[in-house]
Protein backbone atom coordinates (compact mmCIF):
# COMPACT_ATOMS: atom_id res chain seq x y z
CA UNK A 1 0.00 0.00 0.00
CA UNK A 2 1.57 3.45 -0.74
CA UNK A 3 2.00 6.02 2.07
CA UNK A 4 0.84 9.58 1.67
CA UNK A 5 3.85 11.54 1.06
CA UNK A 6 2.60 13.97 3.79
CA UNK A 7 2.35 10.90 5.85
CA UNK A 8 5.34 9.67 4.84
CA UNK A 9 7.20 12.98 5.91
CA UNK A 10 5.32 13.31 9.53
CA UNK A 11 6.73 9.80 10.26
CA UNK A 12 10.25 11.03 9.92
CA UNK A 13 9.77 13.94 11.66
CA UNK A 14 8.20 11.55 14.23
CA UNK A 15 11.17 9.28 14.29
CA UNK A 16 13.40 12.43 14.23
CA UNK A 17 12.34 13.72 17.37
CA UNK A 18 12.21 10.10 19.16
CA UNK A 19 15.90 9.93 18.05
CA UNK A 20 16.72 13.29 19.40
CA UNK A 21 14.87 12.86 22.38
CA UNK A 22 16.77 9.11 22.38
CA UNK A 23 19.93 11.11 22.14
CA UNK A 24 19.29 13.70 24.56
CA UNK A 25 18.14 11.26 27.36
CA UNK A 26 21.78 9.47 26.77
CA UNK A 27 23.17 13.01 27.29
CA UNK A 28 21.24 13.13 30.39
CA UNK A 29 21.93 9.76 31.76
CA UNK A 30 25.82 10.00 30.81
CA UNK A 31 25.93 13.28 32.74
CA UNK A 32 24.16 11.88 35.86
CA UNK A 33 26.75 8.86 36.05
CA UNK A 34 29.82 11.35 35.53
CA UNK A 35 28.05 13.18 38.74
CA UNK A 36 27.64 9.95 40.91
CA UNK A 37 31.57 9.08 40.22
CA UNK A 38 32.84 12.44 40.98
CA UNK A 39 30.26 12.60 44.26
CA UNK A 40 31.40 8.77 44.98
CA UNK A 41 35.16 10.00 44.50
CA UNK A 42 35.31 13.38 46.37
CA UNK A 43 32.82 12.67 48.98
CA UNK A 44 33.35 15.63 50.65
CA UNK A 45 34.33 18.42 47.88
CA UNK A 46 33.05 21.51 48.05
CA UNK A 47 34.22 24.88 46.63
CA UNK A 48 38.04 26.14 47.52
CA UNK A 49 36.74 29.88 47.29
CA UNK A 50 37.08 31.81 50.42
CA UNK A 51 33.83 33.88 50.64
CA UNK A 52 30.88 35.07 52.99
CA UNK A 53 28.72 36.74 50.36
CA UNK A 54 27.82 35.76 46.09
CA UNK A 55 29.23 39.22 45.39
CA UNK A 56 32.52 37.94 46.59
CA UNK A 57 32.80 34.56 45.02
CA UNK A 58 31.81 36.23 41.64
CA UNK A 59 35.06 38.57 42.10
CA UNK A 60 37.01 35.78 43.15
CA UNK A 61 36.00 33.68 40.27
CA UNK A 62 37.19 36.15 38.01
CA UNK A 63 40.45 36.29 40.07
CA UNK A 64 40.88 32.41 39.60
CA UNK A 65 41.69 32.31 36.15
CA UNK A 66 45.06 30.72 35.51
CA UNK A 67 46.07 31.29 38.85
CA UNK A 68 45.60 29.03 42.13
CA UNK A 69 42.66 29.57 44.28
CA UNK A 70 44.97 29.56 47.26
CA UNK A 71 46.32 32.63 45.77
CA UNK A 72 43.02 33.99 45.33
CA UNK A 73 41.91 33.39 48.80
CA UNK A 74 44.97 35.49 50.38
CA UNK A 75 44.93 38.27 47.93
CA UNK A 76 40.94 39.06 48.52
CA UNK A 77 41.47 39.11 51.87
CA UNK A 78 43.14 42.55 51.23
CA UNK A 79 40.51 43.32 48.77
CA UNK A 80 37.24 43.03 50.06
CA UNK A 81 38.81 44.42 53.56
CA UNK A 82 39.34 47.83 51.78
CA UNK A 83 36.34 47.55 49.83
CA UNK A 84 33.43 45.83 51.79
CA UNK A 85 31.27 46.01 50.33
CA UNK A 86 29.58 45.79 45.85
CA UNK A 87 28.99 49.54 46.33
CA UNK A 88 32.83 50.27 47.77
CA UNK A 89 34.39 48.17 44.85
CA UNK A 90 31.73 49.83 42.13
CA UNK A 91 33.37 53.06 43.24
CA UNK A 92 36.91 51.73 43.01
CA UNK A 93 39.21 52.94 40.38
CA UNK A 94 40.24 49.86 38.14
CA UNK A 95 44.05 51.06 38.71
CA UNK A 96 43.37 50.86 42.29
CA UNK A 97 41.88 46.88 42.48
CA UNK A 98 45.06 46.04 40.12
CA UNK A 99 47.25 47.19 42.30
CA UNK A 100 45.94 44.66 44.99
CA UNK A 101 44.77 41.58 42.84
CA UNK A 102 48.00 42.21 40.52
CA UNK A 103 49.39 38.82 42.35
CA UNK A 104 46.74 37.07 40.34
CA UNK A 105 47.71 37.48 36.79
CA UNK A 106 46.39 39.23 34.32
CA UNK A 107 45.99 42.68 36.80
CA UNK A 108 44.53 45.10 34.71
CA UNK A 109 41.78 42.82 32.55
CA UNK A 110 40.78 41.25 35.74
CA UNK A 111 40.37 44.87 37.11
CA UNK A 112 39.03 46.01 34.48
CA UNK A 113 35.97 43.42 34.87
CA UNK A 114 35.49 43.15 38.49
CA UNK A 115 34.95 47.31 38.00
CA UNK A 116 32.66 46.76 35.40
CA UNK A 117 31.01 43.72 37.34
CA UNK A 118 30.69 45.51 40.61
CA UNK A 119 29.31 48.78 38.66
CA UNK A 120 26.19 46.94 37.28
CA UNK A 121 25.26 44.90 40.00
CA UNK A 122 24.82 48.07 41.57
CA UNK A 123 23.29 49.87 39.22
CA UNK A 124 20.97 47.42 37.75
CA UNK A 125 20.26 44.97 40.52
CA UNK A 126 20.85 46.91 43.54
CA UNK A 127 23.91 45.69 44.89
CA UNK A 128 22.87 42.33 44.87
CA UNK A 129 23.45 38.89 42.45
CA UNK A 130 20.65 38.15 40.18
CA UNK A 131 18.94 34.66 41.06
CA UNK A 132 15.50 34.26 38.97
CA UNK A 133 14.93 33.68 34.81
CA UNK A 134 13.97 37.77 35.12
CA UNK A 135 17.00 38.84 36.55
CA UNK A 136 19.47 36.43 33.96
CA UNK A 137 17.61 38.01 31.31
CA UNK A 138 18.33 41.77 32.19
CA UNK A 139 21.90 40.60 33.72
CA UNK A 140 22.35 38.50 29.54
CA UNK A 141 20.61 41.20 27.66
CA UNK A 142 22.60 44.41 29.63
CA UNK A 143 25.75 43.06 27.67
CA UNK A 144 26.71 44.92 24.43
CA UNK A 145 26.22 42.27 21.96
CA UNK A 146 25.93 44.13 19.15
CA UNK A 147 29.59 45.31 19.73
CA UNK A 148 30.69 41.48 19.21
CA UNK A 149 28.75 39.31 16.93
CA UNK A 150 27.94 40.64 13.86
CA UNK A 151 24.24 40.69 12.69
CA UNK A 152 24.85 37.27 10.98
CA UNK A 153 26.90 35.87 13.64
CA UNK A 154 26.06 32.21 14.69
CA UNK A 155 25.49 32.03 18.24
CA UNK A 156 24.64 28.17 19.79
CA UNK A 157 24.20 28.51 23.70
CA UNK A 158 25.56 25.60 25.99
CA UNK A 159 26.44 25.62 29.87
CA UNK A 160 26.07 24.17 33.11
CA UNK A 161 24.24 24.89 36.70
CA UNK A 162 25.32 23.42 40.06
CA UNK A 163 23.96 24.07 43.22
CA UNK A 164 21.73 26.55 42.22
CA UNK A 165 18.31 28.39 42.19
CA UNK A 166 18.05 28.12 38.58
CA UNK A 167 19.09 24.59 37.79
CA UNK A 168 17.47 23.85 34.44
CA UNK A 169 20.13 23.87 32.17
CA UNK A 170 17.86 23.97 28.81
CA UNK A 171 15.40 26.40 30.58
CA UNK A 172 18.76 29.10 31.34
CA UNK A 173 20.05 28.43 27.37
CA UNK A 174 16.60 29.73 26.51
CA UNK A 175 16.64 32.38 28.40
CA UNK A 176 19.79 33.85 27.40
CA UNK A 177 19.71 33.24 24.29
CA UNK A 178 16.36 35.03 23.87
CA UNK A 179 18.38 37.92 26.03
CA UNK A 180 21.31 37.83 22.95
CA UNK A 181 18.49 37.63 20.08
CA UNK A 182 16.62 41.02 21.38
CA UNK A 183 19.74 42.71 22.01
CA UNK A 184 21.10 41.86 18.47
CA UNK A 185 17.97 42.82 17.00
CA UNK A 186 18.08 46.03 18.82
CA UNK A 187 21.80 46.76 18.44
CA UNK A 188 21.69 46.18 14.56
CA UNK A 189 18.70 47.45 13.74
CA UNK A 190 17.48 44.29 12.46
CA UNK A 191 14.44 41.96 12.65
CA UNK A 192 16.21 39.09 11.47
CA UNK A 193 19.01 37.00 12.39
CA UNK A 194 19.98 34.20 10.15
CA UNK A 195 22.44 32.90 11.92
CA UNK A 196 24.80 32.30 8.71
CA UNK A 197 27.88 34.05 9.23
CA UNK A 198 31.55 33.07 11.46
CA UNK A 199 30.13 30.92 14.52
CA UNK A 200 30.67 32.97 17.94
CA UNK A 201 30.00 30.08 20.66
CA UNK A 202 28.22 31.30 24.41
CA UNK A 203 28.91 29.49 27.39
CA UNK A 204 27.36 30.38 30.82
CA UNK A 205 28.49 28.68 34.04
CA UNK A 206 25.79 28.65 36.89
CA UNK A 207 27.44 28.38 40.81
CA UNK A 208 25.79 28.82 43.90
CA UNK A 209 23.36 31.82 42.22
CA UNK A 210 26.57 33.15 40.34
CA UNK A 211 26.26 33.40 36.78
CA UNK A 212 29.65 34.11 34.50
CA UNK A 213 28.91 34.61 30.86
CA UNK A 214 31.24 33.76 28.54
CA UNK A 215 32.57 33.47 24.58
CA UNK A 216 34.40 30.49 23.78
CA UNK A 217 37.87 31.71 21.89
CA UNK A 218 39.06 28.58 22.05
CA UNK A 219 36.93 26.02 19.74
CA UNK A 220 38.78 22.61 19.31
CA UNK A 221 40.40 21.89 23.21
CA UNK A 222 43.30 23.35 23.76
CA UNK A 223 44.74 19.83 24.22
CA UNK A 224 45.05 19.25 20.44
CA UNK A 225 47.72 20.94 19.29
CA UNK A 226 47.48 20.63 15.75
CA UNK A 227 50.38 18.34 15.16
CA UNK A 228 48.94 14.95 16.48
CA UNK A 229 46.63 13.85 12.79
CA UNK A 230 46.48 10.41 13.78
CA UNK A 231 47.41 8.17 17.46
CA UNK A 232 47.72 5.20 18.90
CA UNK A 233 45.10 3.33 20.85
CA UNK A 234 44.59 5.10 24.14
CA UNK A 235 46.87 7.88 23.76
CA UNK A 236 47.56 10.55 26.25
CA UNK A 237 46.05 14.10 25.69
CA UNK A 238 48.77 16.91 24.93
CA UNK A 239 47.92 18.88 27.98
CA UNK A 240 48.48 15.93 30.25
CA UNK A 241 51.29 15.55 28.18
CA UNK A 242 53.16 18.98 28.71
CA UNK A 243 51.87 18.69 32.55
CA UNK A 244 53.76 16.33 33.07
CA UNK A 245 57.17 17.50 31.26
CA UNK A 246 56.60 20.01 33.34
CA UNK A 247 56.54 17.85 36.67
CA UNK A 248 59.39 15.59 34.63
CA UNK A 249 61.79 19.00 35.29
CA UNK A 250 62.48 19.16 31.48
CA UNK A 251 65.21 21.39 30.45
CA UNK A 252 66.36 22.91 27.28
CA UNK A 253 69.31 20.26 27.44
CA UNK A 254 67.20 17.08 28.95
CA UNK A 255 67.90 13.73 27.55
CA UNK A 256 64.68 12.10 27.87
CA UNK A 257 63.68 8.42 26.76
CA UNK A 258 60.15 6.80 26.43
CA UNK A 259 60.17 3.22 26.07
CA UNK A 260 56.37 2.91 25.71
CA UNK A 261 56.41 6.03 22.83
CA UNK A 262 53.27 5.21 21.15
CA UNK A 263 52.25 8.17 18.94
CA UNK A 264 55.14 10.24 21.00
CA UNK A 265 52.73 13.00 22.75
CA UNK A 266 55.13 12.77 25.78
CA UNK A 267 58.35 13.41 23.74
CA UNK A 268 57.23 15.78 21.32
CA UNK A 269 55.84 17.84 24.27
CA UNK A 270 58.92 17.50 26.00
CA UNK A 271 61.29 18.78 23.01
CA UNK A 272 58.62 21.63 22.35
CA UNK A 273 58.90 22.66 25.94
CA UNK A 274 62.76 22.87 25.66
CA UNK A 275 62.90 25.14 22.62
CA UNK A 276 60.30 27.13 24.12
CA UNK A 277 57.38 26.50 21.15
CA UNK A 278 54.44 28.27 22.39
CA UNK A 279 51.71 25.67 22.30
CA UNK A 280 49.07 25.74 20.01
CA UNK A 281 51.13 27.65 17.75
CA UNK A 282 50.49 25.42 14.76
CA UNK A 283 46.39 24.55 15.38
CA UNK A 284 43.87 28.02 14.49
CA UNK A 285 41.66 29.25 17.55
CA UNK A 286 37.45 30.43 17.40
CA UNK A 287 38.30 34.10 18.45
CA UNK A 288 40.47 34.30 14.82
CA UNK A 289 36.80 34.69 13.53
CA UNK A 290 35.94 37.20 15.27
CA UNK A 291 35.17 40.51 13.70
CA UNK A 292 35.97 42.26 17.24
CA UNK A 293 40.09 40.83 17.19
CA UNK A 294 41.93 42.20 14.25
CA UNK A 295 43.78 39.37 11.96
CA UNK A 296 46.98 41.48 12.76
CA UNK A 297 46.55 40.90 16.14
CA UNK A 298 47.17 37.08 16.00
CA UNK A 299 49.60 37.64 13.50
CA UNK A 300 51.75 39.93 15.63
CA UNK A 301 51.59 37.10 18.30
CA UNK A 302 52.16 34.61 16.12
CA UNK A 303 55.09 36.32 14.67
CA UNK A 304 56.57 37.26 18.69
CA UNK A 305 55.96 33.78 19.56
CA UNK A 306 57.38 32.09 17.00
CA UNK A 307 60.91 35.04 17.27
CA UNK A 308 61.06 33.36 21.24
CA UNK A 309 61.56 29.68 19.96
CA UNK A 310 65.04 28.34 20.69
CA UNK A 311 66.62 26.62 18.22
CA UNK A 312 70.21 26.12 19.47
CA UNK A 313 69.06 23.84 22.64
CA UNK A 314 70.97 20.55 23.86
CA UNK A 315 67.61 18.35 24.27
CA UNK A 316 67.53 15.03 22.86
CA UNK A 317 65.11 12.38 22.63
CA UNK A 318 64.53 8.53 22.35
CA UNK A 319 61.62 7.07 21.68
CA UNK A 320 60.56 3.67 21.32
CA UNK A 321 57.62 0.59 20.66
CA UNK A 322 57.45 -2.62 19.80
CA UNK A 323 54.61 -1.24 17.47
CA UNK A 324 56.16 -0.50 14.13
CA UNK A 325 53.27 1.40 13.32
CA UNK A 326 53.53 3.31 16.26
CA UNK A 327 57.23 4.40 15.54
CA UNK A 328 55.83 6.03 12.01
CA UNK A 329 53.13 7.73 13.39
CA UNK A 330 55.64 9.13 15.68
CA UNK A 331 58.59 10.05 13.45
CA UNK A 332 55.05 11.82 11.40
CA UNK A 333 53.83 13.80 14.42
CA UNK A 334 57.09 15.24 15.62
CA UNK A 335 57.97 16.19 12.15
CA UNK A 336 54.44 18.24 12.01
CA UNK A 337 55.42 19.91 15.52
CA UNK A 338 58.98 20.36 14.18
CA UNK A 339 61.03 18.79 16.37
CA UNK A 340 61.56 15.82 14.29
CA UNK A 341 65.52 16.71 14.82
CA UNK A 342 65.77 16.51 18.00
CA UNK A 343 63.81 13.18 18.53
CA UNK A 344 64.66 9.31 17.76
CA UNK A 345 61.91 6.78 17.23
CA UNK A 346 62.63 3.19 16.86
CA UNK A 347 61.09 -0.16 17.17
CA UNK A 348 62.54 -1.59 20.22
CA UNK A 349 61.05 -3.64 23.41
CA UNK A 350 61.82 -2.14 27.08
CA UNK A 351 63.86 -5.15 28.09
CA UNK A 352 66.45 -3.56 25.70
CA UNK A 353 66.23 -0.33 27.01
CA UNK A 354 69.44 1.40 27.97
CA UNK A 355 71.92 4.61 27.47
CA UNK A 356 75.32 5.04 28.16
CA UNK A 357 74.80 8.37 29.62
CA UNK A 358 74.13 9.76 32.95
CA UNK A 359 71.27 12.36 34.54
CA UNK A 360 68.59 11.42 31.92
CA UNK A 361 64.80 11.24 32.28
CA UNK A 362 62.56 8.44 31.92
CA UNK A 363 59.27 9.70 31.16
CA UNK A 364 56.56 7.19 30.21
CA UNK A 365 52.88 6.17 29.77
CA UNK A 366 53.33 2.64 29.96
CA UNK A 367 50.57 0.23 29.41
CA UNK A 368 47.84 -0.01 32.09
CA UNK A 369 46.04 -3.31 31.29
CA UNK A 370 42.60 -1.92 30.81
CA UNK A 371 41.63 -5.10 29.04
CA UNK A 372 41.46 -8.08 31.44
CA UNK A 373 43.23 -10.12 28.39
CA UNK A 374 46.27 -8.07 29.31
CA UNK A 375 46.38 -7.38 32.54
CA UNK A 376 48.44 -10.34 32.99
CA UNK A 377 51.37 -9.46 31.21
CA UNK A 378 51.97 -6.40 33.43
CA UNK A 379 53.81 -7.50 36.24
CA UNK A 380 56.38 -9.25 34.45
CA UNK A 381 56.49 -5.90 31.66
CA UNK A 382 56.57 -3.55 34.84
CA UNK A 383 59.40 -5.21 36.11
CA UNK A 384 61.52 -5.52 33.22
CA UNK A 385 61.01 -1.21 33.16
CA UNK A 386 62.02 -1.37 36.76
CA UNK A 387 65.28 -3.23 36.26
CA UNK A 388 66.52 -1.41 33.08
CA UNK A 389 65.83 2.05 35.01
CA UNK A 390 68.03 0.75 37.91
CA UNK A 391 70.80 0.16 35.02
CA UNK A 392 70.70 3.43 33.88
CA UNK A 393 73.14 5.66 35.30
CA UNK A 394 71.90 8.42 37.94
CA UNK A 395 68.36 8.63 35.88
CA UNK A 396 65.11 10.22 37.05
CA UNK A 397 61.52 8.30 36.26
CA UNK A 398 58.53 9.99 35.84
CA UNK A 399 55.63 7.51 34.70
CA UNK A 400 51.60 7.95 34.29
CA UNK A 401 49.62 4.80 34.75
CA UNK A 402 46.61 3.57 36.48
CA UNK A 403 48.17 -0.44 37.15
CA UNK A 404 47.97 -0.03 40.75
CA UNK A 405 50.50 -2.66 41.75
CA UNK A 406 53.01 -0.69 39.67
CA UNK A 407 55.46 0.20 42.80
CA UNK A 408 55.31 -3.54 43.78
CA UNK A 409 56.57 -4.67 40.42
CA UNK A 410 59.06 -1.60 39.97
CA UNK A 411 60.93 -2.88 42.77
CA UNK A 412 60.79 0.31 44.51
CA UNK A 413 58.75 3.27 46.35
CA UNK A 414 58.64 6.23 44.49
CA UNK A 415 59.82 9.75 46.37
CA UNK A 416 56.35 11.20 45.44
CA UNK A 417 53.20 9.94 43.57
CA UNK A 418 50.40 12.29 42.32
CA UNK A 419 46.71 11.43 41.63
CA UNK A 420 45.93 12.87 37.96
CA UNK A 421 42.98 11.91 35.87
CA UNK A 422 43.65 11.19 32.60
CA UNK A 423 40.06 12.08 31.23
CA UNK A 424 37.63 10.38 33.19
CA UNK A 425 40.53 7.54 34.44
CA UNK A 426 41.95 7.83 37.79
CA UNK A 427 45.75 7.16 37.28
CA UNK A 428 48.92 8.09 39.35
CA UNK A 429 52.07 9.87 38.61
CA UNK A 430 55.34 8.10 39.79
CA UNK A 431 58.19 10.29 40.39
CA UNK A 432 61.33 8.98 40.96
CA UNK A 433 64.09 11.53 41.04
CA UNK A 434 67.70 10.54 40.73
CA UNK A 435 70.81 12.36 41.75
CA UNK A 436 71.01 16.12 40.12
CA UNK A 437 74.16 16.48 37.57
CA UNK A 438 77.29 18.80 38.96
CA UNK A 439 76.73 22.09 38.26
CA UNK A 440 78.37 23.62 35.24
CA UNK A 441 81.34 25.95 35.89
CA UNK A 442 80.48 29.30 35.11
CA UNK A 443 82.17 30.78 31.70
CA UNK A 444 84.75 33.53 32.34
CA UNK A 445 82.73 36.85 30.58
Amino acid sequence: MLVPFQSRIEGERMRGKTAAAEDLTAKKELALEVIRRLKAEYPDAGCTLDYDHAWQLLVSVRLAAQCTDARVNVVVQDLFEKYPSVAALAEAEPEDIEAIVKPCGLGRSKARDISACMRRLRDDYGCKVPTTFDELFDGVYSIHWEELLPADAAFPVTGSSLNSQLSSVPACQSIIKKAVVKRLMQGHRTTSLPETGAEYKIRFMLRKNVCEIMLDTTGDGLHKRGYRRNSMEAPIRETLAATIADLGRVRRDSLVEDPFCGSGTLLIEAAQKAMNIAPGLKRRFAAERYSFVPAAVWAEQRQKALSESKLDVGFEAFGYDIDPAAVALANANAKLAGVDHLIHFQQRPVAELSHPKKYGFLITNPPYGERLEDKKDLPALYQTLGERYRALDSWSMYLITSYEDAERYLGKKADKNRKIYNGMLKTYFYQYAGPKPPRREKEQK
